[in-house]
């Protein structure tokens, strides 16, 4: 049973997400979040939950103050005493209730489909709402919803968003191609705009999880999750799964499974998962006739 999520408390969760806690703790939350699956839960859910609200309110924040908040002006020759500036206070208080209410109740509508049990507690305690409950999903859809998670998870980081870097290539796919007991690899997708930043190990489901990173040159993130599966199946072809403002790609191909994950337009992101096959079935095709 893993129980080392009890060593990090709740605040510290927050300042992990909001880049605020000490960058020894940080690197001792990034450890235990490479085995730690509840943890890594819990930090994805605080993520999607920051990326909804800017995605949502951001543009809220670009928009001139409506008329009727504005307090009028008063005469130069007035003097504004500490009761009238109270009064004016309380009389405004139910118009920035309302707007309060608007907030929860615009986050509780797209909450359903957005987050995991764990974040809709949050937002949902004492088991409001039962009706937004996460429905059960299949093995590949679970697949594509941890890349999902994995990615709001990490492509946020501004340090550290990869365990072992570019620069170190060769050391980073020996390592996940030991741990996943077969041969992985990146592709190359500076056809397609982006470079690779590194890479790590995630947790699965069936076993070890490759992620590779990418960016492009506006410093879009994208990521390749790779799993070895324990059954082999035929080609599927390319799914998607949304979760929230993250775009998930997936396939089988055999014993592997694939998932590209990104912020970026669909249409985008399936040029990258379509440029990703043609390299993995054009190196497979070489191993075989070998």
């Amino acid at each position: 049973m893993n129980r080392q999520s009890t060593s990090v408390s709740e605040d510290e969760i927050q300042a992990y997400v909001d880049g605020v806690i000490a960058e020894h703790r940080r690197e001792e939350i990034d450890r235990l979040l490479e085995t730690d699956d509840a943890l890594a839960g819990r930090v994805s859910d605080y993520f999607s939950l920051n990326s909804m609200l800017h995605d949502r309110y951001d543009r809220v924040l670009q928009e001139p103050l409506p008329q009727r908040l504005v307090l009028p002006l008063e005469s130069a020759s007035s003097t504004v005493t500490k009761v009238d500036a109270g009064r004016r206070e309380a009389a405004n208080w139910p118009r920035f209730a309302g707007l309060a209410a608007a907030l929860v109740l615009g986050i509780g509508i797209g909450v359903g489909g957005m987050f995991s049990e764990t974040a809709r507690d949050m937002l949902m305690p004492n088991g409001e709402n039962t009706s937004l409950r996460h429905v059960s999903l299949s093995r590949d859809e679970s697949f594509a919803r941890q890349s999902a998670i994995a990615y709001v998870t990490y492509a946020p980081m501004v340090t550290r968003p990869v365990e072992v870097g570019a620069d170190q290539e060769e050391e980073l796919v020996k390592w996940l191609s030991s741990r996943l007991g077969t041969d992985v690899h990146a592709p190359v997708l500076t056809r397609v705009g982006f470079n690779l930043m590194g890479g790590r190990l995630l947790p699965g489901d069936e076993g070890p999880i490759a992620q590779f990173m990418y960016h492009d040159a506006n410093g879009e993130r994208i990521t390749l999750n790779v799993s070895h599966r324990k059954v082999s199946r035929d080609v599927t072809a390319f799914k998607l799964y949304q979760d929230g403002s993250v775009n998930v790609f997936y396939w089988v191909d055999g014993d592997f499974g694939y998932a590209v994950s990104g912020a970026i337009a669909r249409p985008q992101l399936l040029a990258v998962s379509h440029d990703v096959y043609e390299q993995l079935t054009a190196r497979n095709g070489q191993k075989s006739t070998q």
